[in-house]
């Protein structure tokens, strides 16, 4: 808006109050009086303006709707689908022909249907265009609101402008006051200086009389020596009329210096007077002044008011005329609002529609497809039976091929270099081993606790990590190497200060998953004690099945699988910053283990037992 702001008015009366606390002329208090009328004069104007741009806006504001826009467009979507799927049932027609020859019925009812839906989508849609070219017509609400609100602060804005300018009235009554009484105590002191400048006046006057009478006094005495000198001698009366004498230019001297500083003193107290006379004068001329140029304001602060009212009612009524429209597009716009929300309902019933044809649409095409497919695989196979028993042959060589492959697998790592290998330990797919030297087959390990252990119970089984860090081969891969009771474990272990231990098991075995991975251990030997002897003949537990017999789930406690009994005899699988333990029941202590290694291998005996 070309509103003009009214803190530039404040401004200006602000200037005025200091040019009538100053010394201006009259000419430039009337030109600023002037440039106040001619500014509320703008304003007015302005604010016309301003309600004339609103009306422009609201009118401009329907071709700019957003929503009508993406309704036009939702609606040449539509429009667009319904004709690509109105061409899609001559299509979908001929398919069905072509399979009818072909010996397969085609679907008339579904294909009545479809013509159904599209002539009830056709009517939706005329009746959707018929609603859009109403809600043409309608007005954006939203920017009318904000019009009005604008209006309101615009309005509330000068009110409070007219506010600070009665503050700024009042403030100025009060430094006038406050004029007036400085102007009383500067009266008060000068008549107060005139009664002090009287009072040097009569001490002179006195001192003038005193001197009179010294100087007769003085005379006389004069006299009084010479007529005593011839009556009763020179010599006896001379001193004494000396002294007399002397004693009189004395206070005489007195007299004279008193006189003098009184005279200083009426010289100042007359300058004083004549300064305070001077500045009463002026004064009274500046407060005559001030009190001239304040009726001037006052009078042009009541003709601002006066012009401000004016304007208020002015407002008001444009306020109540805008109040009356703004209610009316409301109820409009309510209206237009339910019909759009209609109409939106519609929209989505529309869409759900056409998806729906063009579900129905796409299925009919897969069938088509499907049937053309079968009855081109049907002509196929009538024709290349040939084919078949080729494709039998070679199915059966691959198969040959596969099991010679497999049988030529290791079954153990006896005959494996070091590293990753092949094996084929028994019937079921080959699995990838990590070999040592002597035929040890590397199925568990931890060094760092890089990987989390903290796994569910068909990742154990599974198993999970590479040989080449931290892994677990799996339960299932433990359970197939460990089959026929031909099987020792080695458990290599080091502790945080650098021990190293070892724990061999002549017998190890790990049930299937019916028994739930249950273990078997036993012929223990070696420098780390039998501390698996307590998780013998003990299920598998993970954090997503408890197998073990504490009141505690240790799995869930400790983070890691393991065939737990009471959980800490023995557990290689836990969290690694929780610490690995083997329990050691030669010092009834647990070892802190740093890394470990579980190994297997099978015996010699048993070797020939592998296929």
């Amino acid at each position: 808006m070309k509103t003009m702001k009214m803190p530039g008015l404040l401004l200006l009366i602000a200037a005025t109050i200091g040019c009538a606390l100053g010394e201006p002329d009259q000419e430039e208090l009337a030109a600023t009086v002037k440039l106040l009328q001619e500014q509320m004069s703008a304003l007015l104007l302005h604010r016309q303006q301003d309600y004339d741009a609103l009306e422009l806006s609201l009118k401009e504001s329907i071709e700019k709707n957003t929503e009508l826009i993406v309704l036009r467009n939702e609606l040449k979507q539509l429009r667009r689908e319904l004709t690509i799927l109105s061409s899609e049932p001559r299509v979908n027609g001929a398919a069905d022909s072509e399979s009818s020859k072909a010996g397969i019925a085609p679907a008339g009812n579904e294909m009545k249907n479809e013509r159904l839906r599209v002539r009830w989508l056709g009517s939706a849609v005329n009746e959707l265009r018929t609603e859009l070219s109403q809600l043409l017509r309608a007005r954006n609400t939203s920017e009318e609101l904000a019009e009005r609100s604008r209006l309101s602060s615009g309005i509330q804005l000068l009110r409070t402008d007219v506010s600070g300018m009665d503050r700024t009235m009042r403030e100025l009554a009060t430094r006038v006051t406050r004029l007036e009484a400085g102007l009383t105590t500067v009266r008060l002191d000068i008549v107060a200086a005139k009664e002090r400048n009287s009072l040097p006046s009569d001490t002179c006057a006195e001192l003038a009389d005193q001197l009179s009478g010294l100087q007769l006094e003085l005379k006389s005495l004069s006299i009084k020596c010479e007529t005593g000198c011839g009556r009763h001698g020179a010599s006896s009366h001379h001193s004494s009329a000396k002294l007399a004498h002397h004693r009189l230019d004395e206070r005489l001297n007195k007299l004279e210096h008193k006189i003098g500083l009184v005279s200083r003193k009426r010289g100042h107290l007359l300058e004083v007077a004549r300064a305070a006379l001077g500045s009463e004068a002026r004064l009274t001329g500046r407060l005559e002044l001030v009190e001239s140029r304040l009726s001037n304001v006052s009078a042009a602060n009541r003709e601002l008011a006066g012009k401000s009212e004016s304007m208020f009612q002015t407002l008001a009524a444009n306020q109540t005329k805008a109040a009356r429209s703004v209610g009316q597009l409301e109820l409009g716009a309510a209206r237009q609002t339910a019909e759009l929300g209609v109409a939106r309902e519609e929209l989505a019933s529309l869409k759900r529609a056409v998806q729906a044809l063009s579900v129905s649409a796409s299925k009919l095409q897969e069938k088509s497809e499907a049937q053309q497919v079968t009855i081109n695989r049907l002509q196929a196979m009538s024709s290349a039976p040939a084919s078949i028993e080729r494709l039998g042959r070679e199915l059966e060589h691959v198969e040959d091929e596969y099991r010679l492959m497999v049988d030529g697998l290791p079954a153990g790592c006896e005959d494996a270099r070091d590293g990753l290998s092949l094996l084929a330990p028994g019937p079921g797919a080959p699995m990838l081993a990590a070999c040592r030297k002597g035929g040890w087959i590397l199925v568990g390990r931890r060094t760092d606790g890089s990987l989390d252990f903290d796994r569910s119970w068909d990742e154990y089984a599974r198993g999970f990590g590479s040989p080449l860090a931290e892994f677990w081969a799996g339960n299932e891969a433990l359970h197939r190497l460990s089959r026929g009771n031909c099987t020792r474990l080695q458990v290599r272990m080091t502790d945080i200060e650098g021990e190293h231990w070892v724990a061999n098991y002549e017998d190890f075995g790990v049930g299937s998953e019916d028994s739930g991975y249950r273990l078997r251990v036993d012929g223990y030997s070696g420098n780390a004690t039998d501390a698996m002897a307590y998780q013998n003949n003990m299920a598998f537990s993970a954090k997503d099945r408890d197998m073990d017999i504490s009141s505690t789930d240790c799995a869930a406690n400790y983070h890691g699988g393991w065939w737990f009994s009471h959980c800490q005899h023995a557990n290689l699988n836990g969290r690694y910053s929780l610490g690995l333990t083997w329990y050691r029941s030669d010092s009834n202590q647990w070892m802190a283990i740093a890394s470990a290694e579980l190994l297997l291998q099978r015996k010699e005996h048993c070797k020939h037992q592998m296929r």
